[in-house]
């Protein structure tokens, strides 16, 4: 039913780019509880304590560095697939030290708290793996083409030559 023509880069990107969506929301909560009840005192005014300041920063941090991942990778730049693959790697320590941090209060829904745990090792294996698939990713990261490659590419190709 449903059928396109995306190369899976593109949905890759995409994913990417929907996580970065995630924590820029999150972002946004945390300004947008700030300035609920305050409307009258400046951004970053007397209101905000240290720890939200340093929430909002973190969270907007991180999803500059998804965007800017996501950005590169759709446009196919060497350094962007390199960046994913740390980023999902930081990611999979940060989760699993959180989740040991606060294995008392995960205890008390250990199901639920496990499935997200596998669900976040889950999505980091499988973009670690896709990051350094063979046929679909690293042939479009090569650091240069040859030329002759480039040039077999033309659609020209498939007329007869002119032999006059």
């Amino acid at each position: 039913m449903f059928r396109n023509q995306l190369h899976p880069i593109s949905l890759f990107s995409i994913l990417v780019l929907s996580i970065a969506g995630l924590f820029l929301g999150i972002a946004g909560e945390i300004y947008h509880e700030q300035s609920r009840y305050r409307s009258s005192t400046p951004a970053f005014g007397s209101t905000w304590s240290e720890g939200e300041i340093l929430a909002f920063c973190i969270f907007l941090t991180v999803a500059l560095f998804w965007i800017i991942g996501g950005v590169g990778f759709l446009l196919r730049r060497n350094w962007a697939r390199i960046l994913l693959k740390f980023g999902f790697s930081v990611a999979a320590v940060i989760w699993g030290v959180f989740m040991t941090v606060n294995f008392a209060e995960v205890s008390r829904t250990p199901f639920l708290m496990g499935g997200v745990t596998a669900g976040v090792f889950g999505l980091v294996g499988g973009a670690l793996l896709f990051l350094s698939h063979t046929e679909i990713v690293l042939p479009y990261f090569q650091a240069s083409r040859p030329l002759e490659s480039l040039q077999s590419q033309v659609l020209d190709d498939d007329f007869p030559e002119d032999r006059s």
